[in-house]
C-alpha cells in the first residue's frame, strides 16, 4: 500500500517573496501545480532572473527523495549546458533550506498561447517563422542530447523583437522524473507523443517533432489535432489520425502543401516520422512560396497589444499554464501601448488606410497603422509595407485595390513637389533617388533583378515582381523593392545602384 501525500506546500510563500539564496525576489510572475515562479535579482552582478521554485512535497512523496533530488540536480545541469539564443538559459540550480530551486534567464515577452487564443490566426509567413525558429532551437538541443517532452504554446515566449524562446528546457524532464513513481504523465494532452502513452520505446527527440507537429496543425487550422476529454485525446493519439489540415472547417483554408508534412509529423511510430527537427524545418522551408523570417512580423506582434488596447484581448492562459513560464507580459497600461498619431501624417489619410486594413484585420488596424507609418516616408510605402507583413494572398489583393485611389493621389502630389536632385545639387550623383517616371521595362526589371540579387539573393525574383504588381513607375518600382529588401540591407546604397539602371 503506498503512503498517503501530503497536501501540497508552497515552496516559498508566493505572496511575500524574500530571498532565496543569493537571489533577492521582489515579485511573483506566475504560480501552478508544479512550484512558482519568481521575477529575481541577482544581487552581485545586478542581473534580473527568473527563479523557479519547485515544492517540496514533490521530492518527499517520492519512495527515494535522494534519488529524485539527484536527477532533478542532474537534469538542471544538463540543461545549463544548453546556449542558444532559442532557449531560455538555466544559470543556476540550488537549494536552501531544503527548498529546490533554479535561477533561469529572465525573458520579457509573451506566451505564444496568447497569439494563438486571438480571433485572427496568424499569417502563414508568421507561422512559417515560429515553426523555424522553434526547430532550430530544438536541433541544437538535441544534438547535445536533451530533449523537451513538453512543447506546447504555454512553453513558448515571443519576445518584443518577434523571436522565440523555449521556456522549461529540461525543466519538464525534471518534473517528469520527479514524479514517475507517482504514476503521473506530465505533459499537455494533444501534444504527448503515443510512445509516451505507451511506454514501449524509450523516449527520444521524436517526442518533441510530434509535440511541434500538433502545434503546427493548431496554428494552421486554429483547432487541436486531437480534440475532446483527456481520455478521448489519448484514444485518438494512439488510434486515429487527424483530419488533414486543408480538410478541416478552418478559414482561410490551409494550403494543401502542409497536410504531407503535419502527417509525417504526427505519425504513431516514431520511425515513421521526421527523424530530426533539422529534417522537419527543411520541409516547411522547401514548400514555403514567401521567404521565411527568423523573426515575426511587426503585424503578429502588435497583435496582442492592439487586442488589450482595443479590449478585446482573448482570455489568459491559466496561472497554472503560465507558472513554469519566466516571461513578463505588455501591458495596455504601459507607456506608449496605444497608437499616437505619427508626426508629418495627415490624420485623414491614416484612417482611409485604417479603414481598408481593419476589414481584414480588426481592432489591430489603428494600432498596426500608426506605428508602421513612424517607419514610412510616404502613402505608396506604407500601403505596401502593411499589404506584404499584416496580408497575403486575396486578402492583399483586396487591401491594394481599395487604398489604390489613396497611392494614386500621393504620388500626384509627390510629383508636383520640387525635385529632390534640385534640393541636393551638392550631393554626389551616385547617390541621388531616381526621380523619373518613365514607365518599367522589361529590361528594367531584369536589371532591378540583377542588382537585388547581389543583396538579398534569389528571393529577389519574388521581390521585383511583387513591386512591378504595385507601380509601373521606376521612383516608386525603386523605392518599393528597396522596403522589401529589409532592414539589413544598405538601403542607400542599393537605391544608388537601382537609379544607375537605364
Amino acid at each position: 500500500m503506498s503512503a498517503k501525500l501530503p497536501p501540497p506546500v508552497p515552496a516559498a510563500a508566493p505572496t511575500q517573496p524574500g530571498r532565496l539564496g543569493k537571489y533577492l525576489l521582489p515579485a511573483v510572475l506566475g504560480e501552478g501545480v508544479m512550484g512558482t515562479v519568481y521575477k529575481g535579482i541577482d544581487p552581485l552582478i545586478h542581473r534580473p532572473v527568473a527563479v523557479k521554485v519547485i515544492r517540496k512535497h514533490l521530492f518527499e512523496a517520492s519512495a527515494s527523495k535522494l534519488s529524485a533530488a539527484q536527477r532533478f540536480r542532474n537534469e538542471a545541469q544538463a540543461a545549463g549546458r544548453l546556449c542558444h539564443p532559442g532557449i531560455v538559459g538555466v544559470y543556476e540550480y540550488g537549494e536552501d533550506n531544503g527548498d529546490p530551486f533554479i535561477a533561469m534567464e529572465f525573458v520579457e515577452g509573451t506566451s505564444l498561447s496568447r497569439y494563438m487564443a486571438l480571433p485572427a490566426r496568424l499569417p502563414e509567413p508568421d507561422i512559417a517563422s515560429v515553426m523555424v525558429q522553434l526547430l532550430d532551437a530544438l536541433h541544437y538541443a538535441h544534438e547535445q542530447g536533451v530533449w523537451h517532452r513538453d512543447i506546447k504554446p504555454n512553453n513558448i515566449i515571443v519576445t518584443p523583437e518577434g523571436k522565440l524562446k523555449i521556456a522549461d528546457f529540461g525543466i519538464a524532464r525534471i518534473e517528469s522524473t520527479a514524479l514517475t513513481q507517482m504514476t503521473m504523465l506530465i505533459g499537455s494532452p494533444g501534444y504527448i507523443a503515443p510512445e509516451r502513452y505507451t511506454g514501449e520505446t524509450p523516449p527520444d527527440r521524436r517526442v518533441d517533432v510530434f509535440s511541434c507537429g500538433a502545434l503546427l496543425y493548431h496554428m494552421l487550422t486554429g483547432m487541436s489535432p486531437f480534440a475532446g476529454t483527456d481520455s478521448e485525446v489519448m484514444y485518438k493519439v494512439l488510434q486515429q489520425d487527424p483530419t488533414p489540415p486543408s480538410q478541416t472547417s478552418a478559414t482561410p483554408t490551409p494550403p494543401r502543401c502542409y497536410d504531407a508534412i503535419v502527417a509525417k509529423a504526427l505519425a504513431k511510430q516514431p520511425a515513421d516520422r521526421y527523424a530530426t527537427a533539422k529534417e522537419f524545418r527543411e520541409a516547411l522551408v522547401g514548400v514555403a512560396v514567401f521567404q521565411v523570417n527568423a523573426t515575426l512580423s511587426r503585424a503578429a506582434l502588435y497583435s496582442v497589444i492592439a487586442a488589450a488596447d482595443a479590449k478585446v484581448a482573448a482570455p489568459s492562459p491559466s496561472p497554472a499554464a503560465d507558472a513554469a513560464t519566466p516571461v513578463q507580459r505588455p501591458s495596455a497600461g504601459k507607456p506608449g501601448s496605444v497608437a499616437s498619431l505619427p508626426t508629418g501624417w495627415d490624420p485623414a489619410t491614416l484612417t482611409e488606410i485604417e479603414s481598408a486594413l481593419a476589414r481584414h484585420v480588426g481592432p489591430v488596424a489603428k494600432v498596426l497603422v500608426r506605428r508602421t507609418a513612424k517607419d514610412c516616408a510616404d502613402v505608396p510605402a506604407l500601403v505596401v509595407r502593411l499589404a506584404d507583413e499584416a496580408l497575403a494572398g486575396d486578402e492583399r489583393k483586396t487591401f491594394l485595390a481599395r487604398t489604390a485611389t489613396l497611392v494614386a493621389a500621393a504620388r500626384n502630389a509627390a510629383a508636383l513637389k520640387p525635385s529632390t536632385r534640385a534640393a541636393r545639387a551638392d550631393a554626389p550623383t551616385a547617390l541621388l533617388p531616381v526621380l523619373t517616371v518613365t514607365p518599367l521595362r522589361p529590361e528594367t526589371l531584369a536589371q532591378a533583378q540583377a542588382v537585388l540579387a547581389s543583396h538579398i539573393g534569389p528571393i529577389a525574383r519574388v521581390m521585383v515582381k511583387k513591386a512591378s504588381a504595385i507601380t509601373t513607375q521606376r521612383e516608386q518600382f525603386f523605392s518599393l523593392l528597396a522596403d522589401l529588401a529589409g532592414e539589413g540591407v544598405d538601403r542607400e546604397r542599393l537605391m544608388a545602384e537601382l537609379s544607375k539602371i537605364r
